[in-house]
């Protein structure tokens, strides 16, 4: 009801309506048909909740994806403002063989040029550097 108002979003507005939505996007019951009516009054409301949902708990990204998947919104979803929102989304949807990377790679390169490619290397260092982390913290 909150995003079918419209009111003039400030952060106050926009906290609540994230911790809102954070219940339904984490599995509550009934989250398909609330969350499928939220995409379709308002779908950038939506993708702002799931990319501050993911800033806040990467390891919510499994079950966005199942939200997505569950709504068919998948190219919607890769398509958000935070890049590497859009590149971890990605990478898990094509290890779910739901996205053809190499295909989405060059699309985005086509669309959004060294900004992708800048974002795309930056993504791919820091996963790099996590699991550096990870070897040398299980070797110790």
């Amino acid at each position: 009801g909150l995003a079918m108002l419209r009111p003039g979003w400030n952060s106050v507005n926009k906290e609540v309506l994230i911790k809102l939505l954070c219940g339904f996007l984490l599995g509550q019951g009934m989250s398909g048909i609330v969350l499928g009516k939220l995409w379709t009054v308002d779908e950038d409301t939506m993708l702002v909740c799931m990319v501050e949902l993911h800033r806040r708990d990467p390891s919510c990204l499994s079950r966005l994806l199942d939200v997505a998947q569950e709504l068919k919104i998948l190219p919607s979803l890769l398509t958000s403002k935070s890049l590497a929102f859009n590149l971890d989304c990605a990478v898990l949807a094509y290890r779910r063989q739901h996205l053809n990377l190499d295909k989405w790679f060059k699309d985005q390169i086509a669309a959004l040029g060294q900004s992708f490619v800048d974002a795309s290397c930056s993504f791919f260092l820091e996963k790099l550097s996590l699991q550096v982390k990870r070897h040398k913290g299980q070797q110790t």
